[in-house]
């Protein structure tokens, strides 16, 4: 007898022809799923082909870290018990190499010291083995949310590196300075220049990096500083 999950299940081998159809190019948000269980897969890519996203299947860690892009908006779904290594062990590896890409762990064989391991290393959620096709569905586009918001959050820290790189040596001086709350004086005497240049540069720095003044540029700072999230 099927699994209560397998039988919404429409068609069989379902996610094979949709990676033949759905090109390498494909734009739509991408769902990896790292799960040996063939059943579940079918059955989760026939819920996913009723929202416009990209589903890739991987039965295996090796075959998932051969397929895998960092890039663009997407989410994993990986399942705890896996051939080769563990789901758990595999989101370990992905937090090490620095992959932001938010994970939800999914199992079977579901106990709380699971839960929380995943929850505490940084997956967005764990969901246990049968759910049903809306509650994956939420969960996945809440995942996929959250992409959006650190795919925008990577872009805007890239922006500031780009700007921050644009600073002349002595305009960094200024600048460090300025975040000391030294007054234009003050940055005159500790730089031995003019009352002007240091107008000069500070006027530089926030055309720059696009700010209006001085408390603007403290917080791109801090943003530039921040770590990005774990997935």
């Amino acid at each position: 007898m099927l699994p209560p999950f397998a039988a919404q299940c429409a068609t069989a081998n379902r996610f094979d022809a949709m990676a033949r159809n759905k090109s390498d190019d494909d734009a739509r948000p991408v769902v990896y799923v790292v799960d040996d269980d063939r059943m579940f897969c079918e059955w989760l890519v026939a819920v996913l082909d009723t929202v416009d996203v990209r589903v890739v299947v991987c039965e295996t860690p090796s075959e998932f870290l051969a397929t895998f892009s960092n890039e663009g908006v997407g989410c994993i779904v990986l399942d705890v018990r896996l051939p080769e290594m563990s789901g758990l062990r595999l989101h370990q590896r992905l937090i090490d190499d620095g992959v932001a890409m938010p994970v939800l762990i999914i199992t079977a064989y579901g106990d709380v010291s699971q839960a929380v391991q995943s929850i505490k290393s940084g997956a967005v959620d764990y969901i246990q083995k049968p759910a049903t096709a809306q509650a994956l569905l939420d969960r996945i586009q809440t995942a996929l949310s959250l992409s959006v918001e650190r795919q925008k959050a990577s872009a805007e820290r890239s922006a500031l590196q780009r700007r921050f790189a644009t600073l002349s040596p002595r305009e960094d001086e200024v600048l460090a300075l300025l975040l000391e709350g030294k007054t234009t004086k003050q940055i005159s005497a500790a730089l031995g220049i003019g009352l002007t240049t240091v107008d000069f540069h500070r006027n530089n720095i926030l055309k720059k990096m696009r700010v209006d003044n001085v408390v603007e540029l403290a917080q791109a700072v801090i943003q530039h500083n921040q770590t990005p999230p774990a997935n």
